[in-house]
C-alpha cells in the first residue's frame, strides 16, 4: 500500500501488543474504546465489528491514536469478511469507519469494486468528516453506474474545534461536492450535546451552512465511556450531569426533545430535507430513491410505535419507504419466526422464540444476545429483536445485583407484563430504596440480562 497518505508525523509500525482501530482526528467524544473492547475487556474482532446500526464495520487500517500499527491485507480483508458468521451479500458494509476512508480514498473505493465483484449487493457506506477531492468523486461515479450501492455520510453538528479538530469549511464542501455528483449523502448531525452544540444559534447555523445540500439528515447523541468526562473537561467544555460515567451503554445519550427542537428549526427555515433518528433508516430510504431497492429499515425501528401505524415515522420518512416498512410487519409471525429459528440454529444458539403483541418485534427468551446478533437477526426476519430472560434467570440475576447495589436480601418480585416486557418490582416501604437506587439496579441489570425491563415500588409479599 502507497505510504504517501500519510502525514509525516505518523509513525508506521507492526506491533501486535498495540491495540486498535484508531482514527488521526482525536475527537474528544471518540468511542473507540468502547467498540474495540467487549463488557469483560477482552479484545473483540480487530477489524469487523457490528455494534453499528448501518451496517457491519470493515477496516484495512488499524491505529493507535495517530499510530497505524497494522494493515490487513485486502485478500485477507475479504475472505475474512465473506466469512464473518453476521455477513450475508444484503448487509449493508461501513468501510474504514474506525478510522476515516478519507485517509486513502484510493484504497478505500478500491476495497468497494473488490467487494462487488465477489457479488456483495448491499448498500457500502462511507461515514467521513473529511476531504473528498473530484477525482474520488468521479471514480464513485463510476463504481455507482457499474451496479455498486455507494452511500456516503459527513458528519458535521457544530462542535467546537477544541472537540473535533476537523475544519468545517471541509465537511461543507464534501457534502456541496458529493450532492453537486448526483451521489446520495447523508448529514450526520452527531454528536448533539446539550449545553454545547443544542442551542437554536448552532443548530441553525449548521442546517443552512450543510444542510440544505444533503439528502437527509441523521441525528444522533453522545457515547458516554470511561474518558468522556475528562476528555470534555479538559478541552474547556464540560458535560452536565445528564452524562454520567457510570452511564456505559451500547447507545448514545440523546432526549427526544432534542430531535424534536432540530426539526422545528429546520421546519422554520422551509428545510425539506428528511431528518431521521437513526442511519439504517436513512440509508434505506437512500437506497430506494437512488438504487430502486425495495428493503425495510434493516433493524425494524419502525416499532417505536408499537400499535404499527407508524405514527412518528410519518413525521419525517417518505411515502414510499413507510409503506415499504409497513408491509414487512404484515407478513405472518409464523413465517418470522422460522426465519428466526433458522438463524439461531446457524449460530449455534439455544433459543425460544415467543409471540407478541407489539407489531414487529421478536423475543428470544434467555438468549442474552449481543448487538451483533440482535441487528444479524432483525436484518435476516425483518422484524426487531429483543431478549426475554426468563424468571429463574432473571431472578438470578436482580438478587445478584441488589447484593452488588449493598442491598443483601432484599425481597422483590417479578411480573411479565402484557407486552412481554419484565417489571421488576422493590418494597415501597424500604427506606434505602430512593430512585438513584432504581437506576443503580436498572443499570446492572440491563447491562448482564441484555433486556428491556420496567421497575416499580409497591407489596412484594
Amino acid at each position: 500500500m502507497p505510504e504517501r497518505f500519510l502525514n509525516k508525523k505518523w509513525k508506521v509500525v507492526n506491533n501486535t501488543k498495540l491495540c486498535g482501530p484508531g482514527c488521526p482526528y482525536e475527537c474528544c467524544y471518540c468511542n473507540q474504546e468502547l467498540f474495540d473492547r467487549d463488557e469483560n475487556g477482552k479484545r473483540n474482532s480487530p477489524y469487523i465489528s457490528t455494534k453499528t446500526d448501518a451496517g457491519i464495520s470493515v477496516n484495512s487500517k488499524l491505529m493507535v491514536g495517530k499510530t497505524i500499527t497494522h494493515r490487513i491485507p485486502d485478500d485477507v480483508l475479504l475472505a475474512e469478511l465473506l466469512n464473518f458468521p453476521y455477513y450475508s451479500p444484503e448487509t449493508p458494509l461501513l468501510m474504514e469507519n474506525f478510522n476515516d476512508p478519507s485517509l486513502d480514498w484510493n484504497h478505500s473505493l478500491k476495497l468497494a469494486a473488490e467487494l462487488s465483484n465477489f457479488g456483495h449487493r448491499g448498500e457500502i457506506i462511507y461515514i467521513t468528516k473529511g476531504k473528498i477531492a473530484p477525482k474520488y468523486i468521479d471514480r464513485a461515479r463510476e463504481l455507482v453506474k457499474k451496479g455498486v450501492k455507494l452511500v456516503f455520510i459527513v458528519t458535521y453538528s457544530g462542535l467546537p474545534v477544541a472537540i473535533e479538530p476537523i475544519p468545517a469549511k471541509t465537511r461543507i464542501q464534501s457534502i456541496q461536492r458529493l450532492k453537486a455528483a448526483g451521489l446520495p449523502v447523508i448529514m450526520a448531525m452527531r454528536p448533539m450535546i446539550e449545553g454545547i452544540n443544542s442551542n437554536e444559534a448552532t443548530i441553525n447555523t449548521v442546517l443552512q451552512e450543510a444542510g440544505s445540500y444533503a439528502d437527509a439528515i441523521t441525528v444522533g447523541g453522545l457515547f458516554v465511556y470511561e474518558n468522556t468526562i475528562r476528555n470534555f473537561e479538559q478541552a474547556g467544555h464540560p458535560l452536565d450531569d445528564r452524562y454520567k460515567p457510570d452511564q456505559l451503554t451500547e447507545s448514545k445519550i440523546i432526549d427526544d426533545s432534542l430531535r424534536s427542537e432540530i426539526r422545528r428549526v429546520a421546519q422554520s427555515r422551509n428545510l425539506q430535507v428528511p431528518i431521521f433518528d437513526h442511519t439504517s433508516c436513512a440509508v434505506a430510504a437512500l437506497s430506494r430513491e437512488y438504487y430502486k431497492t425495495n428493503r425495510p429499515d434493516r433493524l425494524a425501528h419502525s416499532i417505536r410505535d408499537n400499535n404499527g401505524g407508524l405514527e412518528h415515522c410519518r413525521q419525517f420518512c417518505p411515502d414510499s419507504q413507510l409503506s415499504c416498512c409497513a408491509k414487512a410487519l404484515e407478513r405472518p409471525l409464523a413465517e418470522i419466526k422460522s426465519k428466526a429459528e433458522q438463524v439461531l440454529r446457524r449460530l449455534g444458539y439455544p433459543y425460544e422464540i415467543v409471540a407478541s403483541n407489539r407489531t414487529g418485534v421478536l423475543y428470544i427468551v434467555n438468549g442474552d444476545l449481543h448487538l451483533s446478533e440482535t441487528f444479524f437477526i432483525s436484518q435476516e426476519t425483518g422484524f426487531h429483536v429483543e431478549n426475554l430472560p426468563s424468571y429463574e434467570r432473571l431472578s438470578e440475576k436482580t438478587t445478584n445485583a441488589l447484593e452488588t447495589i449493598g442491598l443483601c436480601g432484599c425481597q422483590f418480585k417479578l411480573i411479565l407484563q402484557p407486552n412481554n416486557v419484565w417489571m421488576v418490582i422493590l418494597p415501597e416501604n424500604q427506606k434505602l430504596i430512593s430512585q438513584e437506587t432504581i437506576e443503580q439496579l436498572k443499570f446492572h441489570l440491563e447491562k448482564y440480562v441484555r433486556a428491556t425491563l420496567n421497575f416499580s415500588l409497591g407489596n412484594v409479599n
